[in-house]
């Protein structure tokens, strides 16, 4: 089995490929786009090198773990998720200023499982531009 790791959404965005069990490449974005920690970055490009490195193709990666829990940030039928109560029973406790109420609201929209799972697509794709 082979699994290709992406990590994102944070400073030192990067990607890793294990094959069977074993750790055969990691690499972080920053070494590629050459800018320190590549903050806002989408590790694609550390995500090729992994599956370079491995001797594979993106079509032979079994499986992309993406290390995040996004199912806390997925939305309820009402539009709430587990994430926005946590966030929402600290202004019970206490008060937030202006900024903090912002950050929570781009965190919430940022771990959305569905963008999360268009931005692998959009990985995917530049790793293999016939991929559906």
């Amino acid at each position: 089995m082979r699994i290709l790791g992406v990590f994102a959404e944070g400073p030192n965005p990067a990607a890793c490929l294990l094959k069977e069990g074993e750790l055969v490449a990691f690499a972080e974005e920053e070494r590629f786009c050459r800018v320190k920690t590549a903050p806002h970055s989408y590790p694609a490009k550390a995500a090729e090198y992994c599956v370079s490195a491995g001797g594979i193709s993106i079509e032979e990666v079994d499986f992309v773990a993406f290390a995040w829990d996004c199912q806390k940030y997925a939305e309820d039928a009402s539009g709430n998720s587990y994430m926005k109560r946590f966030y929402d029973g600290l202004c019970q406790s206490y008060r937030k200023d202006p900024i903090t109420l912002e950050n929570e609201a781009r965190l919430l929209e940022r771990f959305l499982p569905e963008r999360v799972k268009h931005q692998i697509r959009q990985m995917v794709k530049y790793l293999d531009p016939v991929a559906e």
